[in-house]
């Protein structure tokens, strides 16, 4: 009876796995971000990998070098000398990715991140706050404010202090480009942040990185409500020796 109940366990996972992985309405997440905030920079999916898990994606690379943007399924990296340069073969310790066909369009206007960001909370109340969200908006920003950090090495030390001492920052001034970013809900805050995490890349793909201010006259908004989580955790001795149940906040 035992070996019976085994075969169909396993079956069943097997097809569930299946099915979640051709799921086109899900958040794919590489590691989760309070790993990556205690220091854990080693990447373990790969560049390949996480382009099959969507055409809209955020995070960053082995050593935390630089921001990654995945756009219309190509993946940069926003170095931390303020380059931005197409990326095929290296690994990531921390990201996200999804698809964003059958998003919902708008148009939408800011003139600063905080304006941005309660207009997104605005439409998440509409549309539930229960739920994953994807985000694009396209249009020229009248000013755009961004960072990168320049690759770590061992022994690595905490993401917060790393961005105090070592973050590089640029403001740009009308500049076509893009804003990709992601929403999780308040009861995933163990798992990444419950707030908008949004990067930038600019049109001529010469500007990217963490979005940390925005104003925007007028631009052409994607959103789309995500409805699984599928998490890749790492397996290996640094995440399972970590004490995440440190407060972060």
């Amino acid at each position: 009876m035992l070996e019976v109940m085994n075969d169909i366990v396993s079956h069943h996972m097997t097809v569930d796995e299946s099915d979640m992985m051709n799921d086109r309405d899900e958040l794919f997440q590489v590691s989760i971000l309070q790993a990556l905030s205690l220091g854990d920079y080693h990447g373990f999916v790969s560049v390949e990998e996480f382009k099959t898990r969507g055409d809209i994606g955020l995070g960053t690379f082995n050593r935390l070098n630089g921001e990654m943007i995945m756009i219309d399924g190509i993946v940069y990296r926003a170095d931390g000398e303020g380059n931005v340069i197409e990326v095929e073969n290296d690994s990531i310790p921390f990201g996200n990715a999804a698809f964003i066909e059958g998003g919902e369009e708008a148009t939408v206007s800011a003139d600063s991140i905080n304006t941005l960001r309660s207009m997104l909370n605005d439409c998440i109340l509409r549309k539930g706050i229960n739920h994953m969200y994807v985000i694009r908006i396209d249009g020229l920003y009248d000013s755009i404010t961004i960072r990168s950090i320049r690759a770590q090495e061992e022994p690595y030390q905490p993401l917060a202090r790393v961005i105090t001492e070592q973050q590089r920052i640029w403001m740009h001034e009308s500049v076509k480009g893009t804003i990709v970013g992601f929403h999780l809900p308040s009861y995933l805050d163990k798992v990444n942040t419950d707030d908008w995490h949004l990067h930038f890349i600019s049109e001529d793909r010469k500007i990217g990185g963490h979005v940390l201010d925005a104003t925007l006259g007028a631009g052409s908004a994607k959103i789309k409500r995500l409805n699984g989580l599928h998490i890749r955790l790492p397996d290996d001795g640094t995440f399972g020796a970590l004490d995440l149940d440190v407060d972060q906040k």
